[in-house]
């Protein structure tokens, strides 16, 4: 009995119903091939630790500026930000900013590499970071839209904003041939209400200077007007404008003396404004002067899930969604091309729990379907602005409710619940766990846990892993593990740490997996190890003569090491009736230290145990006597090396008797 194929584990069926080459057990082994299951390695060093009396409640990568960083949700409602190059950690928003932390209620998602969108399942639960600032609702936004850029400009003006009910921002400004070419907000302010759109001021830098004006209102109405700064360079073609407040209609003109605004004159003063408009005085002859804007955070909005996808915000909110109009993260008006949507059709059972976009489709995971958005298109009309698109179900009876289950594998979405893990592809949805069928708990028996995923490449290979609760079959009990999905075969794994949720960095196309124990989180399989027991176990075999009584003769194998220290080995001759013969410290070509007066040198672990050492390279084994008996026959071999791939193992028997 040669076993050498590793063809993954199968426990679907019964230990020896699977095929001659599959594994019932394959823990810790990553099956690369015929004669090539090679030990998976531990955690590597810890990123960040949670203060004392915190943990981490969830967490996800971005990628924003050519900084990669690690967005960490703690217990207490805080956001930290860690720089995943150098360690070092900042704090993004205060304590309290999300009302309940937790990995199915908080999400994020980038918006190309300008900002990290943040959602939570509470009111006002939208959120923008840029990497150094921290936008909500009641500040302004990130968007500073620019008008005109001006000229003449020999540095940058001193920008300040005006207008809106709000107070505290700060923006600066850079030129480049004479123009303002960007404006970077850094302070967004507080106290700004949705229907705020404030007016950026400039003054100095060699260029001419904003006109600002404001104004006051009486039921909902325009009714007076203050100067703040009568500007530089205007002239008899000088118009006036609203921006913002909620309402519209108003009719404002200017006087102009010496190229100074020195007074405003109301025609009429609109209607249905919510508060103050921001007066933006303009001149067409005016060139000199620069002319920007920059609208408040938006209310209202919330959610447990996001995604950019076709240059708009969505937002998954139960049974609904919402989505931001084209090109802007902040504006979600209708009249932009915005808009909303419920689902009414009788598959979606309860709620949407993941979007995930591919192959230029929006797919939303519910929690027992899945739909998929296409065609988007905005255009104009009469002034304003529509979005269509197609919603289209893909699977009326298959989603998921575990929202981090999902991950995009290639340009397939795979996903779980508690029925298996599945693939997405081409519009179809199947079933690709059975071998897990074994393992794999049933309904309900999870409690509170919520799995997640993460996706990573591991000796070349891309691989899909999910953290959940399995009957472990080197235990025989329930334990938390990882099951592993190269595309084509299912193993499992642990770390040297205990993990609560995994997650995926992806950065430069090198996918890495990274886990947390509920305090810390580091990144996985990253260092070889001696400190987990890594498990191979073949199927019982029943032939060459079924229902005959075979007895083992002779034990052969051959393992390949990468490193020292090798760790234990030992090799189970099994029968199926728990009666198991155990043959441990295969004897191997090890390696002696000696110090430089010639005595031995005794190698230890964090444990106190004796360390073996282990020439790198393939090293053989047998024959060794061994002398077990049954119907069936089957290997288990079990090892802590720190880095190798086992050959094979090949077991001589022989057929004795009939029956048992």
């Amino acid at each position: 009995m040669v076993f050498r194929g590793f063809e993954g584990i199968n426990t679907k069926p019964s230990r020896p119903a699977i095929e001659d080459q599959q594994c019932y057990i394959l823990d810790n082994f990553m099956p690369l091939g015929t004669s090539n299951a090679r030990t998976m390695w531990g955690a590597g060093p810890i990123l960040y630790t949670a203060a004392a009396g915190l943990s981490v409640a969830y967490y996800d990568f971005t990628f924003l500026n050519g900084t990669p960083a690690c967005l960490v949700f703690l217990s207490d409602g805080s956001i930290i930000g860690v720089n995943t190059q150098t360690g070092v950690a900042t704090t993004i928003a205060a304590a309290g900013t999300i009302s309940n932390p937790y990995v199915a209620n908080c999400a994020n998602a980038q918006f190309g590499n300008q900002f990290v969108i943040i959602v939570a399942n509470q009111t006002n639960g939208y959120f923008i970071w840029d990497g150094s600032v921290f936008y909500k609702a009641g500040t302004l936004s990130p968007e500073v839209a620019i008008s005109s850029g001006g000229s003449g400009y020999t540095s940058a003006p001193t920008v300040t904003a005006y207008g809106g009910s709000g107070s505290g921002s700060a923006f600066t400004a850079t030129v480049s041939n004479g123009s303002v070419a960007s404006i970077v907000c850094t302070n967004p302010g507080s106290g700004y209400t949705y229907a705020d759109d404030a007016g950026l001021a400039f003054t100095g830098g060699g260029g001419q200077t904003t006109a600002v004006f404001t104004c006051t209102l009486t039921n909902g109405v325009i009714t007076g007007t203050a100067q703040v700064n009568g500007g530089t360079g205007y002239t008899s073609t000088t118009a006036v404008a609203t921006l913002g407040g909620g309402g519209g209609g108003a009719n404002i003109t200017a006087t102009v003396a010496g190229g100074v605004v020195t007074g405003l004159t109301i025609v009429s003063g609109g209607k249905g404004f919510v508060s103050a408009p921001t007066l933006v005085i303009t001149d067409a002859n005016n060139t000199g002067i620069a002319v920007a804007s920059v609208p408040a955070m938006p209310f209202g909005i919330q959610g447990s899930e996001v995604e950019c996808f076709q240059s708009s915000v969505w937002v998954l909110n139960g049974a609904n969604v919402v989505f931001s109009a084209p090109a802007s993260a902040v504006n979600f008006a209708a009249a932009s091309g915005g808009g909303a949507f419920g689902s009414t059709d009788s598959y979606l059972k309860s709620a949407f729990s993941r979007a995930f976009s591919s192959s230029g489709f929006l797919y939303l995971l519910a929690d027992s379907s899945i739909n998929y958005i296409s065609g988007v298109n905005t255009t104009a009309s009469g002034g304003s602005a529509i979005t269509t698109f197609s919603n289209q179900n893909v699977d009326p009876q298959i989603g998921t409710s575990w929202s981090r289950s999902v991950q995009l594998f290639s340009r397939s979405i795979v996903f779980a619940n508690q029925f298996g893990v599945h693939l997405c592809a081409g519009g179809s949805v199947q079933k690709i766990s059975g071998p897990l069928d074994g393992i794999y708990l049933p309904p309900g028996s999870l409690g509170s846990f919520e799995p997640t995923s993460a996706v990573a490449s591991m000796f070349g290979v891309r691989v899909y892993m999910l953290l959940v609760p399995i009957l472990d079959l080197v235990t025989n009990q329930t334990a938390v593990k990882l099951v592993l999905f190269d595309g084509e075969q299912w193993f499992t794994a642990s770390q040297d740490r205990v993990l609560t949720q995994v997650a995926t960095q992806e950065l430069n196309s090198n996918l890495v997996a990274w886990g947390t124990d509920g305090t810390n989180i580091f990144p996985l399989f990253q260092t070889p190890t001696t400190s987990i027991t890594k498990t191979i176990q073949s199927k019982l075999w029943d032939g060459p003569l079924l229902y005959y009584r075979k007895m083992s003769r002779r034990l052969y194998g051959a393992v390949n090491y990468f490193n020292e220290p090798a760790g234990t080995l030992s090799v189970a001759v099994d029968n199926g009736t728990g009666q198991t013969l155990v043959l441990n410290s295969i004897p191997l070509g090890s390696l002696s230290w000696t110090n430089g007066s010639g005595a031995p040198i005794t190698w230890t672990n964090n444990s106190g145990a004796t360390i073996t050492w282990i020439a790198a390279g393939i090293q053989a084994f047998g024959p060794i006597q061994v002398a077990q008996s049954g119907v069936y026959l089957g290997l288990t071999l079990s090892t802590t090396a720190a880095d190798m791939s086992v050959l094979d193992i090949t077991l001589l028997e022989q057929t004795y008797s009939a029956g048992v």
